[in-house]
């Protein structure tokens, strides 16, 4: 039976719902976990100096002047000058600016996160879990859009169903959905429901990493909304988190501990928190921990927070797209919609199922961050 129908999820961008912005049919653009993180993109690259740069190149993409190559030499001739080591980078955008075909190969073959990362000096050995993740799954996601764009739909299925990480993606109806259409566009609402399953798997990386540092064996699964928590939505399930860590009965205890000065001078934002009509802000979360004695940088709480967000995202997505096919006419061209992946019933039931397998894959991840076969069986949906 559904348990979704009094659970609540808060927009987490600021502004009206628009659509998110995806890097390909399975993944989410870099711009959305930027904005989930509280900081856009083009304030990373202001940050660095860097602003005008990255404006310059967003124009860049898309102009047709017949300066063009010239504008674009001296944009790379910049960044070579002022960050020395995105020289590796640079190289390939250069030499497949003048034509060399395997720097064109390895820029047509390189995604978003790739370009980003390798931009940032990052390469792959330099990765954390949860960002190699993403990486690979990119890459994957890349591949499926050029057999999907082709109309090649044996190819799209039979590249998923080989492939170490997009095959835990697929279930008969979603085989059989992507095996029948004639377009991509047909299938547009189930890969929007994969790309909400990819984005809980890019969550346990990162958690499975951290709860290896801390000895636990999960930072973030008590922060899912569950069958056993009904109607509690992550905002609230941090709130709980956050008495646990500052050993507070409530919002009354909390508020009292923090003085007047703080800038904190209403309870009513922590009984939001509580009740989770509002999303808790990372400046009044350091203002409480500061005077608990417990405001460091590795703070887990400041994760917790983030990942909240990460949550209240994915549950605000589903809940719009499950609204559009039970308002549509012809629902059926919102399938799986309304159910959730897997054809889960339920947020609570795919989260409570699917957030568990993906654990148990990154934990089973290989030394060289490929995809151990031997996972659980029956874990999969």
């Amino acid at each position: 039976m559904a348990v979704s129908s009094t659970l609540t999820f808060l927009n987490p961008f600021e502004g009206p719902p628009v659509p998110l912005k995806l890097a390909g049919v399975l993944t989410f653009d870099p711009e959305v976990h930027f904005k989930l993180s509280g900081t856009p993109l083009p304030a990373i690259f202001a940050r660095e100096g860097l602003l005008s740069w990255y404006r310059r190149g967003v124009r860049l993409m898309t102009s047709t002047a017949p300066n063009r190559e010239r504008r674009a030499q001296m944009w790379m001739d910049e960044l070579a000058a002022r960050s020395p080591e995105y020289s590796d980078y640079l190289s390939d955008l250069q030499l497949a600016s003048g034509g060399e075909s395997h720097a064109l190969a390895r820029l047509g073959q390189m995604t978003v996160f790739e370009a980003i990362n390798r931009a940032r000096g990052l390469q792959r050995a330099d990765l954390k879990p949860h960002q190699g993740y993403l990486e690979d799954v990119g890459a994957a996601d890349l591949a499926l859009v050029r057999r999907l764009e082709t109309g090649d739909m044996a190819g799209a299925l039979a590249h998923m169903a080989a492939h170490p990480i997009l095959r835990h993606l697929l279930w008969p109806g979603a085989e059989d959905a992507i095996r029948k259409a004639s377009h991509v566009n047909e299938l547009l609402p189930l890969f929007g429901a994969m790309a909400l399953d990819v984005h809980l798997g890019w969550m346990a990386a990162w958690d499975v990493d951290r709860a290896r540092e801390l000895g636990r064996s999960s930072c973030l699964e008590k922060l899912l909304p569950s069958a056993h928590r009904p109607g509690r939505n992550p905002t609230s399930l941090f709130f709980d988190e956050l008495k646990r860590r500052l050993g507070a009965s409530g919002a009354t205890e909390i508020f009292n501990r923090i003085p007047a000065e703080s800038g904190l001078d209403d309870i009513s934002t922590l009984d939001r928190w509580s009740n989770g009509t509002r999303l808790p802000d990372v400046e009044t979360l350091k203002v409480i921990l500061g005077e608990y004695g417990l405001d460091q940088p590795d703070e887990l709480l400041y994760a917790q927070l983030g990942c909240s967000r990460h949550i209240h995202m994915l549950g605000h997505c589903a809940q719009r797209l499950q609204a559009r096919a039970r308002e549509s006419a012809r629902p059926q061209l919102f399938w799986p919609w309304p159910a959730y992946p897997f054809e889960f019933p339920d947020f609570e039931s795919w989260a409570s199922n699917r957030y568990p397998f993906w654990l148990n894959f990154h934990r089973s991840r290989n030394g060289d961050g490929t995809a151990d076969r031997s996972i659980l069986p029956g874990c999969e949906g």
